[in-house]
């Protein structure tokens, strides 16, 4: 029998990637603040989720975390 137990909560910004990302790419012209009142999150974890993404497409990874 195995048991894992995952202690480790992502960071918002990491959780929320994905969707803001996808609500950029639906509608470009939206800024961070739209984004983050649609997603009824701080405008400033929009702008991390931004920041991980250009940090993870400059070394090659996929940026949709699961």
């Amino acid at each position: 029998m195995e048991t894992t137990l995952d202690l480790f909560d992502p960071p918002m910004h990491i959780l929320h990637m994905p969707a803001c990302l996808a609500l950029k790419q639906a509608e470009p012209k939206l800024t961070l603040r739209q984004i983050g009142a649609r997603l009824n999150i701080c405008y400033m974890t929009v702008k991390r989720a931004f920041g991980y993404a250009r940090l993870m497409g400059k070394i090659g990874r996929d940026h949709v975390c699961t």
